[in-house]
């Protein structure tokens, strides 16, 4: 199983994470933030796609956009625009409207929708279930 999870800047992404990783139950899932690779020039981001297809097993990938991976769920995280505008606010010191507006353009199509970031382990363990 592959898994996409993707969500604006302070959407919740990294607690959502945290809460997965802390569960024993998903010991089994292998996880892969592409922000990791941030350091890699435009053109040899082809690394990212390489380095996924080595990994075995069921695998969450986590991104701001989502990235193509063949045959991957999207569940895409998101929260009301004045909350993620207060998060980025309070974490960053500023929002970019603009950065924030381009990258919401950019998002992949997804097949799920949460809204808190506490829902993402029940939505992971059913797809995980149901991929078995």
């Amino acid at each position: 199983n592959r898994l996409q999870r993707i969500g604006l800047p302070g959407s919740g992404k990294t607690t959502a994470l945290q809460l997965l990783r802390s569960e024993s139950k998903f010991s089994c899932l292998s996880f892969f933030d592409i922000r990791s690779y941030a350091h890699l020039p435009f053109k040899k981001q082809h690394k990212i796609q390489q380095d996924i297809n080595l990994i075995s097993g069921p695998t969450l990938v986590e991104s701001a956009c989502g990235l193509y991976v063949p045959k991957s769920i999207v569940i895409r995280l998101e929260v009301p625009t004045p909350t993620l505008y207060e998060r980025l606010r309070l974490r960053d010191g500023f929002v970019d409207c603009d950065y924030i507006s381009f990258l919401r353009e950019q998002m992949i199509p997804h097949q799920y929708t949460i809204t808190s970031s506490g829902d993402l382990p029940l939505l992971v363990k059913l797809l995980l279930e149901l991929g078995d």
